[in-house]
């Protein structure tokens, strides 16, 4: 289970490896600035996986929206030398 820990904005210059080592761990890192959050820290990998997860959410959506049209008994369709000419 991932733990969430609290470090000032000071810590990253001070303890860096500390902060490194909680994201190995794959823990997160809330950063805070004068008492309040800033910034969450998370391991790379994870992120890399979280901007994969927001793409494919983006591609299922606009495929969603294009289904919907393609469904619209009002939808003109165009041939192929239509759309060509068109773009």
């Amino acid at each position: 289970m991932r733990n969430t820990h609290i470090r000032a904005a000071r810590e990253l210059r001070n303890n860096f490896p500390e902060i490194s080592r909680l994201l190995e761990q794959h823990d997160q890192v809330v950063i805070t600035k004068n008492g309040n959050g800033a910034a969450v820290m998370i391991n790379f990998d994870e992120y890399a996986a979280y901007e994969e997860y927001l793409h494919k959410k983006y591609v299922m959506e606009e495929l969603k929206k294009a289904q919907t049209e393609a469904n619209d008994p009002n939808t003109q369709w165009l041939n192929d030398e239509e759309f060509w000419a068109g773009i």
